[in-house]
């Protein structure tokens, strides 16, 4: 996972249907995603190790939420997804996420942590708290971009971009300045994902463009595409990604 063009699947920080995550994570695996991130609950854990040998990640901003889950044997730990704070009108400042990632440390002083990096800070705030947290010896670090609910309506460029800009911007920035790992996220899909790795992303995250996605092979296919599309760093059009997922949901139906 600290190489380059790594693929998480995420299934979301949120979502405990473990119906629903079990298929992402076969699918992840049929595809050979490099990882697979889930909530941090025990019992998502269990299912998902019986699912699939991918490595497992869990996320949350719930030290003790992380620690329950990892009883169940993971990989990485990962501080992150801030959405539904922001939903609520809650952020975090650099101080707050220095601290969480200090005791995360403590907790887990064997396992790789990575820490998502808000984009409600400014960008040299983002800058300065990756560095910092690549002092502390954190091993991976994921942007974020703006939480748009809104699905994607057309083949419009401006549109596919404005759920991921500032997230390949961080990541731009980001990864000039520290030697670890940066993953992209938010927003990413068939068109950003390719676009993330010419920023400088050692990895992408997806989650809604997969979930998309009518079923297991749906799922595989498309995340097959995806990781062929960043292995050639090949840049796909907004009108072919709409019609890609219907074509592929047509495909398995």
């Amino acid at each position: 996972m600290c190489g380059k063009k790594n693929l998480k699947i995420i299934t979301g920080i949120d979502n405990f249907n473990v119906d629903q995550v079990v298929e992402i994570a076969k699918a992840a695996d049929i595809a050979g995603a490099t990882y697979i991130d889930v909530a941090a609950n025990p019992i998502i854990v269990r299912e998902v190790r019986k699912a699939t040998n991918l490595p497992v990640c869990i996320s949350s901003i719930s030290l003790q939420d992380l620690y329950s889950a990892a009883l169940e044997g993971i990989d990485v730990v990962e501080i992150g997804n801030y959405d539904y704070l922001y939903d609520n009108e809650i952020v975090f400042s650099r101080k707050q996420i220095v601290s969480l990632a200090q005791e995360a440390i403590k907790l887990f002083p064997n396992i790789d942590i990575c820490v998502t990096i808000p984009h409600t800070l400014l960008l040299n705030d983002q800058i300065y708290l990756s560095c910092q947290l690549e002092q502390l010896g954190i091993k991976i670090l994921q942007t974020e971009g703006i939480n748009i609910k809104s699905p994607i309506k057309s083949s419009s460029l401006t549109e596919f971009m404005s759920k991921a800009y500032s997230s390949l911007s961080a990541n731009y920035a980001i990864s000039q300045a520290v030697k670890i790992p940066v993953i992209a996220s938010s927003g990413m899909n068939l068109v950003s994902a390719s676009l993330a790795i010419l920023y400088g992303a050692s990895g992408v995250g997806i989650a809604t463009s997969v979930k998309d996605c009518i079923n297991i092979y749906a799922k595989s296919i498309y995340i097959q595409e995806l990781m062929n599309s960043m292995k050639k760093n090949k840049t796909i059009s907004p009108s072919y990604y709409l019609s890609s997922i219907q074509n592929v949901n047509n495909l398995v139906v």
